[in-house]
């Protein structure tokens, strides 16, 4: 009997998870960096409209208890893309979708290396990412 008494005290202490003050599972693993949106389901000769709808206008980015029934979790959201900018290079004129793809430091804040760009140019889509973007500025810079 001791021996199947010991046995399930092992294996219950084994399912036991603590949960800290914000409500997070406390754990050892460094935060690992994931998409928060579809990102990579957008490819260069998509118009502007496909990406809009392969990547939407709104991103959830946590839950909060309701105020009048805690039983209930309403989305906390945020418009995306973050930002647009216009960028003229040698006369050519280029949309830029700058979408909130991901967490590098959960502080709040949306950090400029938080953001992935998207390149259009005459409403196809022509580039994406931060180091795509610095190329093309660069385009226009004569030493």
């Amino acid at each position: 009997m001791k021996k199947i008494s010991l046995f399930l005290c092992l294996l219950l202490v084994g399912c036991v998870s603590v949960d800290n003050p914000n409500g997070s599972l406390m754990t050892s693993e460094p935060i690992k960096k994931r998409d928060l949106t579809n990102i990579n389901l957008v490819y260069d000769g998509m118009t502007y409209q496909e990406v809009l709808g392969v990547m939407g206008r709104e991103l959830t980015v946590g839950y909060k208890k309701n105020d009048a029934n805690v039983e209930i979790f309403d989305a906390q959201t945020m418009t995306n893309p973050h930002r647009e900018e216009e960028l003229v290079v040698n006369g050519l004129t280029y949309k830029i979708l700058f979408y909130f793809t991901h967490v590098n430091k959960p502080d709040g804040m949306v950090a400029e290396d938080e953001l992935t760009p998207l390149v259009f140019e005459d409403e196809k889509l022509i580039g994406k990412g931060s180091d795509f973007l610095h190329k093309l500025r660069n385009q226009g810079v004569t030493e």
